[in-house]
């Protein structure tokens, strides 16, 4: 099937270039059951050790698992206010940012699953986005809800407000009440349909319905596709870990420093950051680009579980055998999402309380990874 080229950008009021603000606490959980992880600090905290009422950091990794649910409220330092509802089989990242203008920005690098926002209004030159790997949304103030599928389509939503849609060629879509906005990945149709409020829980219900039975009906396919995606991304993220870890004496520094609650020298921390901006700028690509397909396949491996996809991945590795190693690798892929997730935030302690990206949130490789048609 032919690749798509298209990709959609959903968003107001994007500055060129944002760096992150690094802080203890960036909001409060106040609801959350069945299975959650949270990576923080190199490390991965399990539900026995998340309840109502903890914090939220900077550059948290926030996992459901199949029966997982959590409520969370993100406030910023300029008491912007986010309020999260997070649907099982989600991840997502929290960064907060600061924009060269003054504002900030609170992202939500989602990677699956569906996240419900409720944004109080933003006020001057602040901003709140969620991005995924086709789109970002952006908005002022608006009640909206945001549904990835197993296919990777997507499905913005609104009640309340309005959320600016913009694909590539300049077309603009509006997510508002009356109207919802959906992207097809393995087509690229970028389209717009009315919804009056009164039918939106039902169409959004149905839609996820609809898209789940398509990939039931392809899960083998769907589920090969991405175990083959999954072999190059995470090569070329093992290959950046292992290079981070190059700089074991500046990152065991920082690490030591963090801990015990140390100020960073600032005559040694500019020599430091030099020596470790080129490589940890490389392990973020790279890991921007797995996440999308490794916590894709965490939810593809729960459908299999259930009884959806067979035969083979390749010649020689079977579905069950892919995940069976997948499962085997588990451990050294958790350790290098949050070894590298820890020094980018321990950088950005030590530059100011930024870390240099682009527009989108990077500093290489575009955050549209080229992953083409679902079912390639």
């Amino acid at each position: 099937m032919k690749k798509s080229g298209l990709w959609i950008v959903l968003v107001l009021f994007v500055c060129s270039a944002f760096p992150v603000i690094a802080g203890p606490s960036v909001g409060e959980i106040t609801f959350v059951t069945g299975d959650i992880t949270i990576t923080r600090n190199g490390a991965v905290i399990q539900a026995s050790r998340i309840g109502i009422g903890d914090t939220l950091e900077n550059y948290d990794l926030i996992r459901t698992g199949s029966r997982g649910k959590m409520e969370c409220t993100i406030t910023t330092p300029q008491r912007q206010r986010v309020r999260l509802k997070i649907d099982p089989n989600t991840a997502f990242t929290v960064e907060l940012s600061r924009l060269s203008n003054g504002g900030e920005q609170t992202s939500l690098e989602m990677v699956s699953g569906t996240v419900a926002l409720n944004v109080n209004p933003v006020t001057g030159n602040n901003t709140v986005q969620v991005r995924t790997r086709t789109a970002a949304m952006g908005v002022r103030g608006t009640n909206f809800r945001v549904s990835t599928a197993p296919t990777e389509d997507l499905l913005v939503t609104c009640d309340e407000g309005k959320v600016y849609c913009t694909d590539e060629a300049g077309k603009s879509l509006f997510a508002e009440p009356g109207a919802v906005v959906e992207k097809i990945a393995d087509s690229g149709a970028f389209s717009s349909y009315k919804v009056t409020p009164e039918e939106l829980d039902k169409y959004s219900q149905g839609w996820i319905e609809r898209r789940l039975e398509l990939f039931k009906s392809n899960a083998s396919r769907a589920i090969a596709g991405f175990a083959i995606r999954f072999d190059g991304a995470w090569t070329k993220v093992a290959a950046a870990y292992q290079d981070l870890l190059q700089k074991k004496s500046i990152i065991d520094k920082w690490m030591e420093q963090d801990k015990q609650g140390q100020a960073p020298q600032t005559g040694e921390v500019l020599q430091e950051k030099r020596q470790i901006i080129g490589t940890l700028f490389k392990a973020k690509a790279a890991l921007v680009i797995f996440e999308r397909v490794y916590f894709r396949l965490l939810e593809l491996e729960y459908y299999f579980s259930q009884g959806y996809g067979s035969g083979d991945v390749k010649p020689g590795l079977s579905i069950k055998q892919f995940f069976t190693q997948l499962e085997a690798k588990k451990a050294e892929i958790e350790r290098a999402i949050a070894t590298i997730k820890f020094v980018m935030k321990l950088y950005a302690l030590r530059n100011g309380g930024y870390f240099p990206v682009d527009a989108m949130g990077l500093s290489g490789d575009s955050m549209f990874d080229n992953g083409g048609s679902f079912f390639d």
